[in-house]
């Protein structure tokens, strides 16, 4: 994986490619930024995960769908030969449940342990900057 992002597994563990800290997101574009897709997933503050539409308690969560748009972001990623895709949820609870699913996943689970496919948890503070 590489080097400038956070590789600590701090709070995701045990699942691989599951970490906790920060992104550049002041370099995003719309496109890849330094060969990285990121999927950013706004999960709830850490109080509120339960009305996250991520959550399994929600109305609205359809779990098939996120390996489904996982896969086509890691096929979007092998098109353009980048470094890999990255989703970064705004909850701790978010990011271990993302992880969870793609371990379920042969695809995703053998793409978290090359390093091609990982789950950050990037703390959400709603529209503060």
């Amino acid at each position: 994986m590489n080097s400038d992002y956070p590789t600590d597994a701090v709070g995701c563990s045990p699942r691989p490619g599951c970490f906790h800290g920060t992104l550049d997101s002041g370099t995003m574009n719309g496109g890849p930024a330094n060969g990285w897709i990121t999927e950013a997933k706004w999960t709830g503050n850490e109080r509120q995960w339960s009305s996250s539409p991520y959550s399994t308690t929600h109305d609205l969560y359809h779990e098939d769908q996120i390996p489904i748009q996982a896969n086509k972001l890691l096929d979007l990623y092998d098109g353009l030969g980048g470094s890999g895709v990255r989703y970064a949820a705004s909850n701790l609870e978010g990011a271990q449940h993302f992880a969870n699913v793609f371990a379920g996943n042969a695809r995703l689970a053998e793409a978290m342990a090359s390093g091609s496919l990982g789950v950050f948890h990037v703390p959400g503070n709603g529209m503060r900057g």
